[in-house]
């Protein structure tokens, strides 16, 4: 029963490989328990000689992006689709590297942990499902009625639901053997946050020691070039390119078979059709999947144009439509009421925007498809001058990392195509959201370093900066030894010195210190250690050198006593995502990946 056991103390855990073998699993279509082998077609990966096809891939990129779509309630900008791209991606990468421990390890689940599984810890989709439910909550009674009692194979899939979950419960259990939490862990970890402190400390600041007469040798310089010249003044490689932007616009046509629709849809519930179903199909609002439903609103909720039209409106009646900056609405009312002494109206509209409709957009590709043609056949420059166009040009470069272009916004393919094409490549008509984009690679400027003429001045700054450090710290520790020789109060100390400043901090925790000490984690790692009273030596700050008296710190022991188990499960789950992690990353780093996602974006 051992295994029985460590399943039921780690049911609750929070297990990141779960959220690979179950999300990823069913829209991948690979069947449950995962990857069963090679799939035909184009590869857009390869992970350890695994192939991950342009079909695997795709189906959970568009699986993933509705989703996101749905819980939006509006479309996804460019950006969004670009982190839902990777985030697939890395989902996909970790399930195979998953998988394949899991066989390593020989990890299966027998016939009485299946249903130990089920019996201690019922799927969620039935748990939600009214079947197992009583009065709307779930009944563990007839659940259990239920998996006791089979009437046939009903219980097949959700066995091998089971079966697939049960290997990555293992091997949680496997890679966590070695974690465990103590209460003295866990009260740290309590400490931080809620032990509240009091200290005074003097501020000796680089400002006191600005003097434009230091001098920086040209040997200083050059060592200081040479020792940073990687981490400062490598200037990667970059690509210059020229575009022609067409920008894709509503055309006169689509305004027109706009209104016609628009007059469709109030003629079909003039004729009986349901508000509520129209809206489902036509409706282009996030309350579309809600059959344009508002719920009851108030005065000042909605824009004044939509206002201003809902409150004067009969009800039962279609009015509008109502154009405000989201477009054109439909509005029904079908309730008033005054509650609180304010009119309230229960509301539900049909929301359409204009957009460029197919003929539109064909008509811009063909013009671009003609400019591309030409540029292709006599050059990009003369194609401009035969068609009157200008162009935009990223002079100065960019990188394969860069993503924002001029006229264009964020354009990731761009930057891709640009890096993997060859100097005088013209594209043909790349398609945006909103734009239609032909280019040609101009130049192709190689990795270098930035001369050091250019970055002189910068190195002169960042030396006496330094300087100014050195000089602070000296004169910080003067002071720290008179100080605590002569036991003098830090608050006193100022006031008699014009280079220190004194100021007291009080009531606050490490886990949100004075802004002073901001990510300093000599100072994270110092106050808690010393006593009451104390006197640092200088620490350096992000504007000098700080000496701090520790006055008092206090806690809540009591609270904690209270808390300890809770804390120290939570302290539990954190360490053991954090190692599965770290065995993720393990996992990413010993095997051979590759990506060919940048040959389909």
């Amino acid at each position: 029963m051992g295994v029985m056991n460590k399943m039921r103390n780690n049911m609750q855990v929070i297990l990141i490989f779960v959220i690979f073998a179950f999300v990823l699993t069913i829209i991948f279509s690979w069947g449950m328990g995962g990857f069963k082998g090679k799939q035909s077609g184009n590869n857009i990966g390869k992970i350890d000689g695994f192939e991950i096809t342009t079909t695997q891939y795709f189906n959970a990129l568009n699986e993933q992006k509705k989703r996101y779509r749905e819980q939006k309630g509006e479309d996804l900008s460019l950006q969004e689709i670009e982190q839902i791209k990777t985030r697939v991606w890395e989902s996909i990468v970790s399930e195979v590297l998953w998988q394949q421990e899991i066989e390593n390890q020989g990890l299966m689940a027998n016939s009485d942990e299946i249903y130990f599984y089920l019996e201690n810890n019922p799927p969620e989709f039935l748990r939600e499902h009214e079947t197992f439910q009583t009065d709307g909550t779930f009944d563990m009674a007839k659940y259990l009625n239920a998996l006791q009692n089979p009437q046939g194979d009903e219980w097949i899939p959700v066995e091998n639901y089971a079966r697939s979950t049960i290997p990555y419960i293992k091997l949680n259990n496997y890679i966590s053997t070695t974690i465990a939490v103590s209460g003295k862990d866990a009260l740290e970890e309590y400490s931080h946050k809620n032990t509240k402190y009091n200290i005074s400390y003097l501020l000796i600041k680089n400002d006191f020691f600005r003097d434009d007469s230091i001098e920086i040798s040209d040997n200083k310089i050059s060592k200081y070039y040479k020792n940073n010249k990687d981490d400062k003044y490598l200037v990667p490689a970059k690509r210059v390119i020229q575009y022609k932007v067409w920008n894709v616009v509503p055309s006169k046509d689509d305004s027109t078979l706009l209104t016609r629709d628009i007059e469709d849809v109030k003629l079909r519930f003039k004729e009986g059709e349901k508000f509520t179903d129209l809206a489902r199909m036509f409706s282009q609002g996030p309350s579309a999947n809600q059959g344009g439903d508002l719920g009851y609103i108030e005065k000042g909720m909605m824009v004044p144009a939509f206002e201003k039209v809902a409150f004067s409106a009969p009800l039962n009646k279609i009015i509008g439509p109502v154009k405000t900056r989201f477009g054109q609405h439909l509005i029904l009312v079908t309730d008033k009421k005054i509650e609180d002494g304010k009119t309230k109206i229960k509301t539900a509209h049909i929301l359409f925007k204009l957009t460029a409709g197919p003929s539109t957009i064909d008509n811009l590709i063909s013009k671009a498809n003609i400019f591309s043609g030409d540029a292709i056949d006599f050059g990009f420059e003369k194609a401009l001058l035969e068609h009157k166009f200008s162009a935009d040009t990223t002079k100065n470069g960019f990188t394969e990392e860069s993503f924002f272009f001029r006229e264009i916004g964020y354009f990731p393919y761009l930057s891709r195509w640009a890096f993997k094409s060859p100097v005088g490549e013209i594209s043909k008509p790349i398609q945006l959201e909103d734009k239609i984009v032909v280019a040609q690679i101009l130049e192709d400027l190689p990795e270098s370093y930035k001369p050091i003429e250019k970055v002189k001045k910068s190195i002169i700054k960042e030396l006496k900066k330094e300087a100014e450090y050195e000089l602070s710290k000296k004169f910080a520790n003067e002071i720290y030894n008179d100080i605590t020789s002569n036991e003098n109060d830090l608050k006193l100390f100022s006031a008699t010195n014009d280079k220190v400043e004194w100021y007291e901090n009080t009531s606050f925790s490490l886990d949100n210190p004075p802004m002073q000490y901001l990510n300093n984690e000599i100072f994270a790692n110092v106050i808690p250690v010393i006593n009451d009273g104390t006197i640092t030596p200088p620490i350096k700050v992000y504007n000098g050198y700080c000496i701090i008296k520790k006055i008092s710190s206090n806690i809540n022991t009591t609270e904690f006593d209270i808390i300890k188990t809770e804390k120290m499960v939570q302290l539990l789950r954190i360490k053991q995502n954090e190692e599965a992690e770290t065995w993720r990353k393990y996992l990413k780093e010993e095997a051979e990946i590759k990506d060919y996602r940048s040959d389909y974006f």
